[in-house]
């Protein structure tokens, strides 16, 4: 859901590091370019876990 609200809206419901990161996964299969940017400079604007940090490295690049 939060994939076609940014696609429509532009807006990201999920501003929290795991959720920015499941986004992530969901928009790879998709290959939405734009929110991968978008979500890619919230993460780096945020602080991460150790498992955040994990989940995020193991993505595809």
């Amino acid at each position: 859901m939060d994939l076609l609200k940014f696609i429509y809206c532009n807006i990201l419901s999920c501003i929290t590091p795991s959720g920015l990161v499941d986004v992530l996964m969901t928009i790879d299969k998709f290959e939405v370019t734009y929110c991968m940017r978008y979500c890619n400079n919230e993460l780096h604007n945020q602080h991460m876990t150790t498992e955040t940090t994990l989940r995020y490295l193991d993505l595809p690049s």
